[in-house]
């Protein structure tokens, strides 16, 4: 005989509180404690932190006390420490109009499969690479946009190439192509729009080399021309 109250029954509560919007979550954590016990995770699983907002939801100080429970995390900012009281098992991190950034944003980071770059400048853009070539040994997917990967940056992001299984470059520059002894055994999705630094017999060349490819797309549409899409949106579409 099932409970008269839906929220007795524990999948049922589960499913309801993953589908109302975050605000309405927030408001569930007060009700009660066994209602706290089982939406807090849920409410902080995915987390943005937009630093531009003044009404952010959860306001920022909550993070270092319940940091730990984001697993999927878009940070909109400059503010870069707030990341670094994140859970080492964050396993999707999207990174928009960030400053300064470099390695230690990605310490203890080891779960990362996803990682979305829009419109960020490096401090030490070698070294953020050279971590994440390093020690993101099960990132899958990589989108960069707006971006600039330089000279001493860039042999550090191929060997990342190599390895991943969805690249997706929009308005990036980079210091130079792909060498052609390189083999991207493991790429399946690769979206290439406007982007300097690879020619044509580059980018044809890399195609070639990538055995699994199963979806490539090459556009070079005016980005004056074409309706802006959110950081976000990239990283909820992996």
């Amino acid at each position: 005989m099932l409970p008269k109250d839906p929220f007795q029954v524990a999948e049922l509560f589960h499913k309801i509180a993953l589908s109302i919007p975050k605000d309405d979550q927030a408001r569930c954590l007060r009700v009660c404690r066994r209602w706290n016990v089982v939406i807090m995770p849920i409410f902080w699983r995915h987390m943005l932190v937009d630093l531009f907002r003044s009404n952010q939801i959860p306001p920022i100080s909550s993070y270092h006390r319940h940091g730990h429970l984001v697993k999927k995390l878009a940070l909109q900012g400059t503010a870069l420490h707030y990341s670094l009281v994140f859970s080492a098992q964050l396993c999707d991190l999207a990174l928009a109009s960030a400053m300064d950034l470099c390695g230690s944003i990605l310490q203890g980071k080891v779960y990362l499969t996803s990682l979305c770059l829009d419109r960020v400048r490096f401090l030490d853009a070698s070294g953020f690479w050279q971590t994440v070539s390093t020690n993101l040994h099960r990132l899958q997917h990589l989108i960069i946009r707006d971006t600039v990967v330089d000279f001493y940056a860039v042999p550090h992001f191929w060997m990342i190439c190599q390895r991943i299984e969805t690249l997706k470059l929009i308005r990036t520059t980079l210091a130079y192509g792909p060498d052609p002894t390189m083999e991207f055994r493991k790429l399946q999705v690769l979206v290439v729009k406007t982007v300097k630094g690879i020619t044509k017999e580059e980018l044809k060349q890399w195609v070639i080399q990538s055995n699994h490819l199963k979806r490539f797309e090459e556009l070079n549409n005016d980005s004056s021309e074409e309706e802006e899409e959110h950081m976000v949106e990239w990283n909820q579409g992996l």
